[in-house]
C-alpha cells in the first residue's frame, strides 16, 4: 500500500455574475412581451370551439364502435 493514489480536492472555476441594470431591463421587457403573447393566444374562443368539436366527434366515433 505504498503507492496508492490519495483522493484530492476537486477544483472548479467560479466566475461571479455582476448585476447589469440595462441587461436586466431588457430581460424583463422580453419576458413581459412573451407573457402577453401567451395571454393573447389563450383568449381565443375559437380554439376552444375546435377542441369541443373534436371531442364530440371522437365520442361519436367511439360510440359507433
Amino acid at each position: 500500500m505504498l503507492f496508492t493514489r490519495r483522493p484530492g480536492y476537486r477544483r472548479f472555476e467560479y466566475r461571479p455574475r455582476y448585476y447589469d441594470p440595462s441587461r436586466e431591463q431588457t430581460l424583463r421587457e422580453r419576458l413581459r412581451r412573451q407573457r402577453e403573447r401567451v395571454r393573447r393566444t389563450r383568449r381565443r374562443p375559437m380554439s376552444l370551439l375546435w377542441m369541443l368539436a373534436l371531442l364530440l366527434m371522437a365520442l361519436y366515433l367511439y360510440g359507433r364502435l
